[in-house]
């Protein structure tokens, strides 16, 4: 991977988490890959799934 670019990632997830995802864009005007790299990191110091559990 160069030119400073970061590996992509793939999941298929459950129909609320992405509507749960898209409501955050759109309050936030983040992009999905955004909001689910800052989710990540919370999900991993609570143990639990930000997006509940599925």
């Amino acid at each position: 991977m160069g030119n400073g670019q970061k590996p992509m990632v793939g999941a298929r997830v459950p129909h609320v988490w992405k509507d749960q995802i898209e409501g955050i864009c759109q309050e936030t005007g983040k992009s999905e890959s955004e909001v689910v790299q800052e989710a990540l990191p919370s999900a991993r110091h609570s143990h639990r799934s930000v997006f509940g559990s599925h």
